[in-house]
């Protein structure tokens, strides 16, 4: 009987099964309850014998005490062996054979008394038989607690040798009266036993319902597991995918945009260049839309990692503004930049983060202000650094307000309509805030302008030193002449890296796969390496795994992931795979050459060390 010992009302219950108690039918209930010590029955049946000894029946004694030890070993050896197999074995053979066995033992424990009663007949036998009667009875009120049938089968016999001694030892009209008494006393143990019984079934009806409520809970709990489980696959289904549209996606606006600012460079009349800022404009803002989604996944996923580095506010803010100002003057709008006389002039901050997030809310502003003005205010505030953008635009209703920052939520379904837009600019603003550790929130009423106000913790930043200023603005110039193999196994990109890198006046070598790449690198050396990651066949991570781990010119040579997929990894992932550096596709001609000019600064200070000396 796993999980449960004892007495069926103090069993002890290990909760090994989900808190569930056992469910046991009738036959392992009486026996778990009729089971007890053979040392301490020994112990009760010794000094019986002793008294009817000291009555003047010593071999009734002597024959009691044999007797009911001998009853006792073997009807406590049927219980255990019984108990082992009542859980399969037929209930009914079970129950008859346990009645039989009670009614046998009970017996065999008022013989000795009945007999002495009988045999000598003294008011200390009869005494005595008295006593021996009230302990098997309520041995028996006890055994009836499990079962009326039990009681029974165990009172029968002691009720029997008291009616024998009343019929022989008293005259019948007192007979009568005495086998009433006894009649009476057994109805009443009966019903006593009875209640004993019924407290039992409700017992037993309470573990019933606990067992359904342990089931229930069970299924509800293997549910919540499958839903888990569901919930896990999908978002991994959803990482894949979106990390699959993400390459599938830039790799093809990587040649738009990177053809268009190449031809952008190119002599053209004024409306052809305006055409061309027009095609790179679109991209540019699809591109952002692409954007907004993946850090939508990367802040779900908890991939999304803020980096402070010293930022000067005053040219972080014109710059924005610069980006937004043509816009704003082609609708008749004023747009404005104040920054308080306090403005520290170097902080900590995510610059990229922080420009996508006003980048957003400028854009708003501008697009929903058909007149007057938007205005970009920075202040220090205590332990805080405030962002303000204030328009004079269509407002917002204060209703709204509070549904303003959901994703894919718009004030209202003529604003999409009329302004455009996926409505995710705010969402992704406002976690982007959060992630930072910052507040964003709006106010607004409608026909009033709009206020976004962003709340970020001010961390100021060491003031810039000359020689940094000036190492800035070498490592932003031209880079020499490089030698670099370009692998890509997109025809397009090829070209827009060989074209792009050209016009700067470097040397490009292409391949189309990993396999190439590394016969090329094994033949000559090359200056940088720029390595496509996702690649049929052998990916750009295995290729500069085995670029890395075989002897050759280009063992040591720097390494630029340029990568469609920005989910996977982020740029120190790459670097831990042995790269050097990082761009995403679509590449923007300033950042390509930045990295490369980052990438290659350490190999030029070596060369400069070497030849110094």
């Amino acid at each position: 009987m796993p999980a449960y010992e004892g007495n069926v009302m103090g069993a002890a219950v290990v909760d090994d099964n989900d808190g569930a108690l056992p469910t046991l039918n009738m036959p392992q209930i009486l026996l778990a309850g009729l089971q007890a010590p053979l040392p301490l029955l020994f112990a009760i049946t010794l000094p019986f014998g002793l008294v009817l000894a000291l009555l003047g029946h010593p071999l009734i004694g002597l024959a009691s005490c044999l007797g009911n030890m001998a009853g006792d070993w073997f009807v406590q050896g049927c219980y255990r062996r019984w108990s082992r197999t009542a859980a399969i074995e037929d209930d009914t053979f079970n129950l008859r054979r346990i009645y039989w066995i009670v009614a046998a033992r009970a017996a065999a424990a008022c013989w000795a008394p009945v007999a002495a009663a009988l045999l000598g007949g003294s008011p200390a036998d009869l005494v005595f038989l008295g006593l021996m009667a009230c302990l098997l009875l309520c041995v028996s009120v006890a055994q009836g607690s499990l079962s009326p049938r039990l009681f029974l089968m165990s009172a029968a016999p002691v009720l029997a040798g008291l009616a024998v001694v009343i019929a022989v030892r008293f005259p019948p009209l007192i007979a009568t009266a005495l086998l009433l008494a006894t009649l009476m006393l057994g109805g009443m143990l009966l019903m006593m036993s009875g209640g004993v019984l019924r407290i039992l079934g409700e017992w037993t009806a309470v573990r019933d319902r606990n067992n359904r409520l342990i089931e229930r809970l069970r299924a509800e709990r293997a549910e919540a597991e499958e839903a888990r489980e569901a919930a896990r696959r999908a978002g991994q289904a959803k990482a894949n995918f979106l990390a699959t549209m993400s390459h599938e996606i830039r790799t093809p606006m990587n040649g738009v945009l990177g053809m268009a600012q190449l031809l952008k460079r190119s002599n053209m009349d004024g409306e052809q260049r305006a055409q061309v800022e027009t095609l790179i404009h679109s991209g540019e803002f699809l591109m952002s839309i692409l954007n907004d989604i993946l850090d939508i996944s990367k802040i779900d996923a908890g991939k999304m990692e803020v980096e402070a580095l010293p930022q000067d506010l005053t040219a972080f803010a014109d710059e924005l503004i610069g980006l937004w100002r043509p816009t704003a003057q082609q609708k008749g709008l004023t747009l404005d930049l104040n920054l308080s006389p306090d403005l520290p002039a170097r902080v900590l901050m995510d610059g990229r983060r922080v420009r996508q997030v006003l980048f957003n809310l400028i854009g708003n502003a501008v697009k929903f202000t058909p007149e007057g003005g938007v205005a970009l205010s920075i202040s220090a505030e205590h332990e805080h650094l405030r962002f303000t953008v204030r328009d004079s635009g269509i407002g917002i209703d204060p209703a709204v307000l509070p549904h303003l920052f959901e994703r894919f939520s718009q004030a209202d379904e003529s604003v999409a309509r009329q302004f455009g837009g996926a409505g995710l600019g705010l969402a992704i603003s406002r976690q982007l805030t959060e992630v930072m550790g910052g507040r964003l929130w709006a106010e607004s009423e409608l026909g009033q302008g709009a206020a976004f106000h962003i709340l970020l913790p001010l961390r100021i930043a060491e003031p810039e030193s000359e020689g940094c200023a000036q190492a800035a603005e070498l490592d932003a110039g031209p880079t020499e002449a490089l030698s670099i193999l370009a692998v890509d196994d997109n025809a397009v990109n090829l070209m827009v890296l060989e074209q792009v890198l050209g016009a700067l006046g470097h040397q490009v070598t292409r391949a189309v796969s990993g396999p190439e790449a590394l016969a090329l690198a094994a033949e000559r050396a090359f200056d940088l390496v720029l390595m496509d990651i996702q690649m049929p066949g052998m990916s750009g991570i295995e290729a500069i795994a085995r670029l890395r781990g075989q002897p050759g010119p280009n063992r040591a040579t720097p390494a630029v992931a340029v990568s469609a997929d920005v989910l996977s990894h982020d740029k120190d992932g790459y670097l831990a795979l042995g790269f050097s550096g990082q761009v995403s596709k679509p590449i923007q001609v300033q950042a390509l050459v930045a990295e490369i000019a980052a990438v290659m600064a350490p190999c030029a200070a070596q060369t400069a060390f070497a030849v110094n000396a």
